[in-house]
């Protein structure tokens, strides 16, 4: 491909540009930054690093975080510190690798809370201790700009001022003939990409955003990927990278076997500059890899100064290295240019890397990581992810889930409580598995299902240091033993089933049954993680008549009715939510997830003051629930509204009745007055024609 793309001739470049020039979907700045990045890649422009003089940055060019001083303990100085800056997050990307639709950034995260919604507590705490006022930028891509936009709406009574602004938008490239795929009759989203994070410098300048700032008096700029739970402001970066003048500041950590591919810094021709593994020729790609030559790797964390980025885009300095990124689309394969925010780190002046904790790196790219930030291994203050100070070892748990949990949803409905991991090293989970509640996992943990056998881990089970077996056939019903499971014939199955029935006491006979429900539910589980919303209202019908039969087992059935609820909240259905709630509140008064379901649907329908209610009895069981606080700070002025709006209709309705009758003698309503006796504060009624 890039053999090709250097031999292509001018021509090339010409017919891109008269093509791009005729789409109008895009700005004129986006056609001339498209345009910019395809030449500068047609003409073979791409930098080669020369090994041998790669340096290893010195301390001054990579600082210690520990080297550091102080922040300043006057809370003026503080603010005055903090009032120089602005929180931007990168809100580009969809959560579509995790199972869910829209904005990656609503996924939520730990109690409830998303990560939009962790970023904004953390500033607004920010801002209420100091006094000070750290804006929110979101950069947001064409696939999450539209609902960004209606999330942000329930963030505007808060202690934060938070402004969004789109990055470009470029037409992918038909790699046959070069020319853009819009072109060709593709305009729909797929004839379309956002050209990467280093397009973070040019879109802040073009969206007016960064005028903005600098009028009001902003200094530097702190930019981090939305999922990285670590990267919260520090007010000592901030204050050294001020007291120093430094233009620029990459995150650096200290590198570990799983981040052997991440870009890292080098001293290069007397300047900082990122090394990515796609830079590396072929020879030195184990020496990149190497934890003991490069040991650092690159967060995503930048500090940048505003004025800096202003000199720089004006003057179209900043010419960050190309990553092609081939795709197809529909059958067609298609080029996707795009640069990285951390390669503009040489185009600054005095830029430096800070050697940070790792703590500042906690990104959730998958449920694996959800597992870990959802677990004890911490706790959740202010907004902020608290790493449990009982996990001795500095590094956290290695995890790696099989696909039957890639998705949230499947992930969440195989943990019926997220397990105890403080004292896990590694853990290892394969095939058809969900987990009980009360789980501790110690140690090196591997658990494997064969292929269509299910495997549950009983409730409080410890696991330490375990490489259980498979799980067999048998183990799928513990009521029955291995030869009857094993019975070939059918009819021959059938009549020892029945025979074994009519061995089993009545106590074994509920347990059987008990265990049959549960199975349905569970299926029920899998159907709904999958999306399936209809196959899973079948299953838990049937758990619930089998349980039905049961004495002592509301659980099942509120759990069940509970679990109905949710898919006829998804499948739009929302009377029929609220009465598979109220059959789960029937059996289980204290239960706060039915009610929160039961609040969903009669929000839908409007019935505001019912949602309120169920709202509040949510705070009375749980004073700590989130959902619930949010809810009712959104419907109590919407239950206002319409109380409002019915009082209008209401004296509407006595207006046209009153005219109704008044019309027969010539006169209306209009024709009456009430005057306010100024002495008495009584009325009095005079007509006028």
């Amino acid at each position: 491909m890039a053999a090709a793309a250097v031999a292509a001739p001018d021509t090339k470049i010409e017919q891109f540009r008269d093509a791009v020039a005729k789409l109008d979907e895009i700005s004129e700045n986006e056609k001339a930054g498209c345009i910019s990045l395809v030449s500068r890649y047609l003409s073979g422009e791409a930098e080669q690093i020369e090994w041998s003089k790669i340096q290893t940055p010195t301390d001054e060019v990579v600082v210690p975080y520990d080297t550091l001083a102080p922040a300043p303990q006057d809370l003026d100085a503080m603010k005055s510190l903090l009032d120089k800056l602005v929180v931007l997050k990168l809100n580009g990307g969809l959560g579509t690798t995790m199972g869910c639709t829209g904005p990656k950034s609503v996924i939520e995260v730990r109690n409830g809370f998303t990560f939009l919604d962790l970023i904004v507590i953390q500033i607004e705490s920010l801002n209420k201790k100091y006094g000070c006022d750290v804006p929110l930028l979101l950069m947001n891509s064409f696939n999450t700009h539209d609902d960004t936009q209606k999330i942000v709406e329930k963030y505007s009574n808060s202690n934060i001022s938070i402004h969004t602004f789109n990055q470009s938008q470029y037409p992918r490239i038909v790699t046959e003939d070069f020319l853009p795929l819009p072109s060709k009759g593709q305009t729909g989203k797929d004839g379309w990409y956002p050209p990467g994070h280093g397009d973070v410098f040019p879109s802040l300048n073009n969206s007016g955003k960064l005028d903005t700032l600098l009028s009001q008096g902003k200094e530097y700029v702190f930019v981090a990927n939305s999922d990285n739970l670590g990267a919260i402001v520090d007010i000592k970066i901030l204050n050294h990278l001020i007291s120093n003048q430094n233009e620029y500041c990459m995150e650096v950590t200290p590198k570990t076997l799983a981040d052997v591919k991440g870009g890292t810094l080098i001293s290069y021709e007397g300047r900082v500059q990122l090394l990515e593994i796609a830079q590396v020729p072929d020879e030195h790609v184990n020496e990149f890899k190497s934890i003991e030559k490069f040991k650092i790797f690159n967060t995503n964390n930048l500090w940048v100064n505003l004025k800096a980025i202003k000199r720089l885009v004006e003057a179209e300095a900043l010419k960050m290295e190309i990553i092609p990124n081939p795709k197809e689309v529909d059958g067609v394969k298609v080029l996707q240019l795009e640069t990285a925010a951390g390669a503009a780190i040489r185009f600054f002046e005095k830029a430096i890397g800070i050697n940070v904790p790792r703590s500042r790196f906690l990104p959730v790219k998958a449920t694996s990581d959800l597992l870990l930030v959802q677990s004890d291994l911490y706790t959740l203050v202010d907004g902020y992810v608290i790493r449990n100070p009982a996990r001795v070892k500095p590094s956290n748990p290695s995890i790696e889930l099989g696909p039957e949990f890639k998705k949230v949803a499947s992930f969440l409905a195989r943990f019926k409580s997220t397990p105890s991991i403080v004292e896990l090293d590694s853990l290892k989970v394969s095939g058809d598995v969900s987990f009980g509640s009360g789980i501790v996992l110690k140690g090196n943990v591997t658990i494997a299902a064969k292929s269509g056998v299910k495997l549950e881990i009983p409730d409080g089970a410890v696991l330490e240091n375990k490489e259980p077996e498979p799980a067999s056939e048998e183990t799928t019903s513990p009521s029955l033993p291995p030869e009857y499971v094993a019975a070939a014939d059918p009819a021959t199955a059938e009549k020892d089933e029945e025979a074994f029935e009519d061995a089993l006491t009545d106590d074994q006979l509920r347990e059987k049954a008990r265990s049959q429900a549960n199975d349905a539910k569970a299926e029920g589980n899998k159907h709904f993680g999958a999306g399936e919303y209809e196959e899973a209202l079948s299953q838990y019908q049937i758990a619930l008549q089998i349980a039905s039969q049961l004495e002592s087992a509301e659980d099942i059935c509120s759990a069940c009715h509970s679990n109905r609820a949710v898919c006829f909240l998804k499948l739009g259905k929302y009377d029929e939510t609220i009465k598979e709630c109220s059959r789960a509140l029937e059996l289980n008064p204290s239960y706060v997830k039915p009610l929160l379901r039961r609040g969903e649907a009669h929000e839908k329908l409007e019935h505001y003051d019912e949602a309120i209610s169920d709202m509040e009895k949510v705070i009375e069981l749980d004073p700590s629930n989130a959902q619930a606080k949010r809810s009712l700070f959104r419907l109590e002025p919407l239950a206002a509204e319409k109380k409002e709006k019915m009082k209008e209709e209401m004296l509407a309705k006595l207006k046209d009745l009153g005219n109704s009758v008044l019309g027969r003698f010539g006169m209306s309503v209009d024709n009456f007055k009430a005057v306010k006796d100024p002495n008495t504060g009584s009325y009095s009624l005079s007509f006028e024609k």
